[in-house]
C-alpha cells in the first residue's frame, strides 16, 4: 500500500507493463519504491488513465489496484509484478 500523495511517476515500461514509482512509502522516509503492474497488452494507457482518475477523483480512503492473492484487480490489470526499492 502507498499514499497517492507519494506517487512520483506512472510510466509504460513495455508492452503490457506499467511501473509506478513512489517515495516515502516506509513511514515517511525518503526511500523510493517501484511497483510493476502487468496489464493487458494495448491497454496500458487505459490503466494509467484509470489510476489517475482514482487518484484525482477517488472518494474511498483505500483502493485495491492489484491483489494477486485475492485475484482482485482494476480493469485490465492482470497481476502485480515486482515491488522493489528504487536504486
Amino acid at each position: 500500500a502507498f499514499n497517492a500523495a507519494n506517487l512520483t511517476m506512472i510510466d509504460q515500461t513495455g508492452d503490457g507493463t506499467i511501473m509506478i514509482t513512489t517515495i516515502g512509502g516506509n513511514g515517511g522516509s525518503d526511500v523510493a519504491y517501484t511497483i510493476v503492474l502487468n496489464v493487458t497488452s494495448g491497454k496500458e494507457k487505459d490503466v494509467m488513465r484509470e489510476l489517475a482518475k482514482i487518484i484525482v477523483q477517488g472518494q474511498e480512503a483505500f483502493y485495491v489496484i492489484a491483489d494477486d492473492d485475492a485475484s482482485d484487480f482494476i480493469n485490465n490489470v492482470e497481476s502485480c509484478g515486482a515491488i522493489a526499492e528504487a536504486g
